[in-house]
């Protein structure tokens, strides 16, 4: 009887592990961009800190930027930029975490799946562009994926113009637009995000990720009356 109430006992304990063992998921922080800064993440429910990771730009992290946690756990998630950086958004987010899409450094969900949740840290960055050659025409510089609207046409530029932003937050589709009588040549000199754009007489989409200068060219169209 003795032996049989031992083995019961023993049994009832190795459920309660598996069955806490089974309730556990994680979530896993991680950062994104050329800027850097802290991520924190505290639990609502115990009140302790349970995420401390720091994100240096490229890959580079350290700290603790994942955890195990009983499903159910109330979670708070902040950001710290460092110096000279900003937060973007939380961008690409998975499992219980999805719901962590808006611009403001704090976030709070519940988990009951494994998640990630990662945090977009940018710095400001110039894009300036210019033209040159014998023609003539405007250089438009349009958010990737957006309607030509005035809220999304960054850059229309007839001679020499900038435009102030942040890394990684947009992706731009540049246009070289002729006027009547001339025709666009192509890019060329251009530095930073834009060097994939050189030699291309095409529409070119780039990240805007660092300071950038593109140059577009437009000559006199001589196959035009």
């Amino acid at each position: 009887m003795k032996r049989k109430l031992h083995l019961m006992f023993c049994a009832s304990l190795f459920l309660l592990a598996f069955s806490n063992y089974a309730s556990a998921v994680s979530v896993i922080t991680r950062g994104l961009g050329i800027g850097s800064g802290i991520i924190t993440g505290k639990n609502n429910t115990t009140g302790a800190q349970v995420i401390n990771c720091f994100y240096g730009g490229g890959t580079t992290s350290a700290g603790t930027c994942s955890a195990n946690l009983p499903s159910g756990s109330s979670l708070t998630f902040t950001v710290a930029p460092s110096t000279g950086s900003h937060f973007g958004h939380w961008n690409n987010n998975t499992g219980s975490a999805s719901p962590c899409s808006a611009n403001t450094t704090a976030c709070t969900f519940t988990l009951t799946q494994d998640s990630i949740l990662t945090a977009s840290l940018v710095k400001p960055v110039t894009v300036s562009v210019s033209r040159d050659g014998t023609g003539s025409g405007v250089i438009e510089g349009l958010r990737a994926g957006f309607p030509a609207t005035s809220a999304n046409i960054k850059i229309q530029c007839g001679n020499i113009c900038t435009f102030s932003g942040f890394s990684d937050t947009f992706i731009l589709v540049f246009t070289g637009k002729p006027n009547t009588g001339s025709k666009f040549s192509g890019w060329h000199d251009s530095t930073g995000s834009a060097v994939v754009c050189n030699g291309k007489s095409t529409p070119c989409q780039i990240p805007i990720q660092v300071n950038t200068t593109l140059i577009g060219k437009f000559d006199k169209d001589i196959s035009r009356p």
